[in-house]
C-alpha cells in the first residue's frame, strides 16, 4: 500500500455504527455469562446489589441498540443512558461491598442513598465520586499510591457533572443540541459517541466482575476470566479500528 493509503481518515456515523455492532457483541456476551450465574444471591445484600448491576449492564446495552440504529439523531440520548448506567454500577458495587447492613436496609426503607459523617462530622449523603473510587478499590484496581485514583474512578468523576446536565436539562445538553447554523438538533461529536460506546463495554465488562465479586468471590477468578477475555478482544480490536481513524 501506498504512504496516502495508510494515512488516518476523519470519522464518520457508519463508524459509530460499525463500533455500536462490535460493541453489542460483547456487551451481550457478557450478560449472557452473567446470567448464568444470576440465580445466586444468598442474601439481600447480593440481591439488591445484583439488580443494581444488572440495571447497569442493561443500560449500556441500550446505548448500543440506539447508536447502532441513529447515531446522529440520538446521541445525547446515548450520554443520559450513559449517565444512568454509572450510576447504577457504582450504587451496586457500594451495597454489594462497602455498605453496612443498616445502610442497605436504610435504603431499601427510604430510596435514598445513606449519608456518613463527613471530615466535619456533620453528616453527608455518600455520593457517587465516593462510590466510585470505592468500587474501584473493591475490584483491586486502585493505584499503588495511597490517595490516588486509577482510571476507573477518574473517568467516571470526570464525566460525571457533565452527564448530570445532560439528564437535568443543563448546559451541557443546550449545548448537544445547538444545531448548525443555529438550527436545533443533537450534535454529539463523534468522538465522543465512540468514546461512550467504549465506556459502555468496559463498565459492563467491571459490573460482571463486581457481581461475581459480590456473590461468589471463591470463584471469581475462574468465571471472570472468559468475560475478561472478553473485553481484553474487543479492547485490542477497538484499538486498532481506532487506530484506521484521525481522532
Amino acid at each position: 500500500m501506498s504512504g496516502p493509503d495508510l494515512m488516518p481518515r476523519q470519522p464518520v456515523w457508519a463508524d459509530v455504527q460499525l463500533e455500536a455492532r462490535e460493541a453489542l457483541t460483547t456487551i451481550e456476551a457478557l450478560l449472557t455469562a452473567g446470567t448464568e450465574h444470576a440465580a445466586r444471591a444468598p442474601s439481600e445484600r447480593v440481591y439488591v446489589a445484583s439488580q443494581l448491576l444488572r440495571a447497569s449492564s442493561d443500560h449500556a446495552r441500550a446505548i448500543v441498540l440506539v447508536l447502532l440504529t441513529e447515531p446522529l439523531d440520538f446521541g445525547a440520548v446515548a450520554l443520559t443512558l450513559h449517565r444512568s448506567q454509572l450510576e447504577q454500577f457504582c450504587r451496586g458495587m457500594f451495597f454489594g461491598k462497602a455498605a453496612t447492613d443498616a445502610e442497605v436496609d436504610y435504603y431499601l426503607q427510604h430510596d435514598e442513598l445513606p449519608s456518613r459523617p463527613g471530615p466535619d462530622g456533620r453528616a453527608k449523603r455518600v455520593s457517587l465520586k465516593e462510590m466510585a473510587a470505592g468500587a474501584e478499590a473493591d475490584l483491586g484496581l486502585s493505584p499503588a499510591t495511597a490517595g490516588t485514583l486509577g482510571p476507573l474512578a477518574q473517568a467516571i468523576q470526570t464525566a460525571w457533572d457533565p452527564l448530570c446536565g445532560m439528564v437535568h436539562g443543563g448546559h451541557a445538553l443546550l449545548a448537544s443540541y445547538r444545531g448548525q447554523d443555529e438550527g436545533i438538533g443533537a450534535t454529539v461529536p463523534i468522538p465522543t459517541l465512540l468514546q461512550v460506546l467504549a465506556n459502555a463495554v468496559s463498565i459492563t465488562a467491571h459490573a460482571l466482575g463486581g457481581y461475581l465479586l459480590i456473590a461468589v468471590p471463591d470463584e471469581l477468578e475462574r468465571l471472570f476470566r472468559p468475560a475478561s477475555e472478553l473485553a481484553n478482544a474487543y479492547s485490542a480490536a477497538r484499538k486498532q479500528r481506532r487506530a484506521a481513524l484521525a481522532l
